[in-house]
C-alpha cells in the first residue's frame, strides 16, 4: 500500500498506514552478499518542495527464523555476507520518505533494488 502521512505531515512511512515489502534469497552453496541500493524518491503530481530523503530498513533472517542481519533506517545503500548457508534468507523490508518542510500533492513511491552475488 501507499504509505501514510504521519500526523506532522513530515513523515510517510510503510510502518504508518502502508505495508512493508519483502524478499527472499535462495542460498545453494558457499558465500554470498546481499546488497540493498540506496532508495530513491519519485512522485507524480505537483511537487512545491525539495528535501525529500528516502530510507529503508530490513530484519533478514535465516530458514530456521535467526536473525541475519537487523538494518535500522537509513538513506546509504548497505550489504551484508551469508555464508555456510544452505536454504533461504527471508527479509522484510519498510520504508519511509520524510521532508522537513512537509509534502506537496501527489503520489510518492520509494524505491530500492536488493541483488544477491
Amino acid at each position: 500500500g501507499a504509505p501514510q502521512p504521519a500526523q506532522n505531515y513530515t513523515e510517510m512511512s510503510s510502518e504508518t498506514g502502508g505495508s512493508a515489502a519483502g524478499f527472499t534469497a535462495v542460498i545453494t552453496l558457499g558465500s554470498s552478499t546481499v546488497t540493498v541500493a540506496a532508495p530513491t524518491v519519485s512522485y507524480v503530481g505537483p511537487h512545491p518542495r525539495s528535501g525529500d530523503v528516502g530510507q529503508v530498513k530490513y530484519r533478514a533472517v535465516d530458514t530456521l527464523g535467526f536473525p541475519i542481519r537487523q538494518q535500522d533506517y537509513t538513506s546509504q545503500a548497505t550489504s551484508f555476507a551469508i555464508t555456510g548457508l544452505l536454504g533461504t534468507v527471508t527479509a522484510t523490508v519498510n520504508g519511509k520518505i520524510t521532508n522537513a518542510s512537509g509534502f506537496g500533492r501527489g503520489d510518492y513511491q520509494l524505491k530500492t533494488v536488493v541483488t544477491c552475488s
